[in-house]
């Protein structure tokens, strides 16, 4: 992958393979480039560190050294591209059980890409990582769809003052270091289960999983549109294509492809 010094650590019983470098500029970028020289699927890279991480709409993704999880991996569905939200949604829910298993705390999802935890105090959620899917498409196929995924792991107990209202870190929940390895392969391990199983019946069952654990869908919302331009309404549901779907004040459905949402009390 052009990265010396790359950890190979093997995910047994799985199609994944991780390989850990101590810094890069995106994991994501990375493994374009690679997908598009034909590197198999199964292929999943690490970083301790990123130098040009990236979040939704360009926003850059910043993390201290080896304070947080920031994997990336490659898959070659072979599917038509409208199947591309479940993918990205199967991913979710295998960080969300993988963080289960090895920390012990529930994590949930918000639209569209954000992994939460219900605040102790004050109410609410904070933003434990998120999720940033890019593909590689042939005849409205996905060739190549590479999912990145960054948890907050280990900060200290420090949060920068700019976040510390909507952000938070696994070992501050689970009171103690978290192991990024561990939870990686935990991670893989779970998305190879839920991979089989979307094969063996539909990936639709993995979207209405997603659903499940949503908490975004039921509740009252403020979607910003950019431009100046937003609705309000109730967020009744996200379809197939992972497009929210919100009533507004006046009767009228939205169907939101891409938005920030604040949740209201």
């Amino acid at each position: 992958m052009g990265h010396l010094g790359a950890r190979r650590i093997p995910v047994p019983g799985t199609r994944f393979e991780i390989r850990w470098v101590s810094e890069t500029g995106s994991t994501n970028d990375d493994l374009l480039v690679e997908a598009e020289r034909g590197a198999p699927e199964g292929l999943a890279l690490a970083a301790d560190v990123q130098t040009a991480g990236r979040g939704r709409l360009g926003r850059r993704w910043e993390s201290p050294r080896g304070a947080s999880l920031l994997i990336s991996v490659l898959l070659r569905p072979g599917v038509h591209v409208s199947h591309g939200f479940a993918l990205v949604a199967a991913s979710a829910l295998a960080m969300r059980g993988a963080v289960r298993e090895v920390c012990e705390v529930e994590v949930d999802v918000k639209w569209p890409n954000d992994l939460v935890v219900r605040a102790s105090r004050g109410g609410g959620w904070r933003k434990l990582g998120g999720i940033l899917a890019e593909s590689v498409t042939a005849d409205e196929r996905l060739d190549a769809l590479v999912v990145g995924t960054g948890v907050n792991c280990n900060w200290q107990g420090f949060v920068p003052d700019e976040l510390a209202d909507v952000a938070i870190s696994l070992d501050a929940l689970c009171g103690g270091e978290v192991d990024r390895e561990l939870l990686a392969v935990t991670y893989l391990t779970e998305l190879e289960r839920l991979l089989i199983r979307a094969a063996q019946t539909d990936l639709g069952e993995v979207t209405k999983s997603w659903k499940e654990a949503s908490v975004t869908i039921g509740r009252d919302v403020v979607v910003d549109l950019g431009a100046g331009r937003s609705i309000r309404g109730v967020a009744e549901d996200v379809d197939d294509l992972g497009r929210l779907r919100v009533r507004s004040d006046d009767g009228v459905l939205h169907e939101v492809a891409v938005g920030d949402v604040v949740h209201l009390r």
